[in-house]
């Protein structure tokens, strides 16, 4: 299933792949009356490596420690009752295997290389950051007290970085057209669906860090025109 949902993603970045690549846009924001210098975005996904860097780094010290694991899952009891609030953030840097990890790490390079050819390094980590915080919030706040297990794992924070990539190209149809979308509104389904049939996914934090991605996106995400308009 872990597969599965990887192709998933691999599928959608295929039909993205073309993402602010070749269109001359240029940030709203840059624009000077009618004298705007064409540009193309190709930016480095610098922000994307570094933070898989990061994340692979944290595993390999979580197999050398495996204490590790036990103190920064995602732990709702311990967050409500003890005030271990760190737990909504670190569980992000966890994983529960190495084909676990792979797959995470294949769905941020895709889809946060896509996302920051047009946000930049910057927002790029900010929204995968609150949305890996978010997808924590989410189920510790629906399921309270009666949530006994541990949660570890990146894909709330990628899930975000999916819904900020929405936002982005809803948000640009007129530019980007309506595949790209179609094809993140598959992948979501596919995810989700597989996420129901096991017990082993957490489907409330995928959904909290895509609802906090969308949010962030809409909030302070880029907004591109083209420079002859």
């Amino acid at each position: 299933q872990l597969l599965l949902g990887a192709l998933a993603l691999l599928t959608a970045e295929a039909s993205l792949g073309g993402l602010s690549h070749g269109l001359g846009l240029v940030p709203r924001s840059q624009r000077s009356g009618l004298s705007v210098r064409r540009r193309r975005v190709q930016a480095p996904a610098t922000a994307t490596d570094r933070i898989a860097q990061v994340t692979i780094g944290a595993y390999v010290a979580q197999v050398a420690r495996p204490s590790l694991a036990a103190l920064g899952a995602r732990s709702t009891r311990l967050i409500l009752r003890a005030g271990q609030w760190w737990r909504l953030a670190t569980p992000m840097l966890l994983h529960g295997s190495p084909a676990h990890l792979m797959v995470n790490m294949l769905a941020l390079r895709n889809v946060g290389g896509a996302l920051e050819r047009a946000y930049g390094s910057k927002r790029t980590a900010l929204v995968y950051a609150l949305a890996g915080v978010g997808g924590n919030v989410l189920p510790v706040v629906l399921k309270g007290m009666s949530d006994s297990a541990l949660s570890v794992g990146a894909s709330g924070a990628v899930a975000g970085l999916v819904g900020a990539l929405a936002v982005h190209l809803y948000r640009h149809s007129h530019l980007y057209g309506t595949s790209g979308l179609k094809s993140i509104r598959d992948t979501v389904l596919m995810n989700a669906a597989l996420g129901m049939t096991s017990h082993n996914v957490d489907n409330l934090a995928h959904l909290g860090g895509l609802l906090t991605g969308a949010a962030s996106a809409y909030v302070f995400g880029a907004n591109w025109v083209r420079p002859y308009e």
